[in-house]
């Protein structure tokens, strides 16, 4: 961890702004950015490689596991390392897109697809499905109070260094069956075990509460249920008025 801090380490004012989506998974978050990529190529930088998009990656392998079949196919172990490794990721990104911003006088903003927010809200869903489970066995498949509380700290931590974004975009939908059917539609290799995407909702609208009463961030919530992908741009665009940029 110590080599990406150094390599991506952040310092001075940013001139122009930095934003970063956030929300459950399949909410729309990378195909947002796409489309503001697409409509403001000359202005803005978009850092929109997931995580889970490449079927060969690291990350895919492991939810592909997790998520699979087989006695041993959730366990805290590599629930905990994979955490571990994608909070890294995602504070990489934010260094490097605040890096972007602040070098490059002709960009106007830098938008983040995920943050070490996101991995936040993923580790609280992790330990509470434990926490619900009575059976232990059933317990040490998800992530163990220790682990989590080790996470907390590392991104209590983080949250010192790690660039702020100027404003977190949350693409939030209350509706589980939803965001299971986009997930689907998505022809991922996993499926996510049942119980799983009412907690991330849960704990996705926990997270951007404290975001907003703790940490002072400014957080602007899109409903996205029903809407069609045009539609989620448009309200994107118009709450951060980035058309005065064209």
């Amino acid at each position: 961890m110590t080599i990406w801090l150094r390599n991506f380490y952040f310092q001075g004012s940013i001139h122009g702004k930095l934003y970063a989506t956030f929300g459950v998974p399949s909410a729309g978050k990378t195909k947002l950015l796409v489309e503001i990529r697409n409509q403001f190529s000359q202005k803005c930088f978009c850092k929109t490689t997931s995580l889970l998009k490449k079927n060969g990656s690291p990350f895919t392998r492991y939810l592909q596991e997790l998520f699979g079949h087989g006695d041993d196919r959730l366990s805290n172990k590599k629930f905990f390392k994979f955490q571990l490794e994608s909070f890294a990721k995602r504070a990489e990104d934010a260094f490097y897109a605040a890096n972007i911003v602040r070098h490059s006088p002709e960009i106007s903003f830098s938008f983040i697809d995920e943050t070490i927010y996101d991995s936040y809200a993923y580790a609280n869903t992790l330990v509470n499905l434990r926490r619900q489970r009575s059976d232990d066995a059933e317990k040490d498949r998800w992530l163990s109070e220790d682990n989590f509380e080790t996470f907390h700290q590392i991104f209590i931590s983080l949250m010192q260094y790690v660039p702020r974004p100027d404003a977190i975009i949350y693409l939030r939908c209350t509706n589980d069956k939803y965001i299971e059917k986009r997930h689907e539609q998505s022809k991922k290799t996993y499926k996510y075990e049942n119980g799983y995407i009412p907690q991330l909702i849960i704990d996705f609208d926990i997270v951007a509460k404290e975001m907003e009463d703790e940490w002072e961030m400014k957080v602007i919530t899109v409903n996205i249920e029903g809407k069609e992908k045009d539609e989620i741009y448009k309200d994107v665009v118009s709450q951060l008025n980035l058309n005065e940029l064209k």
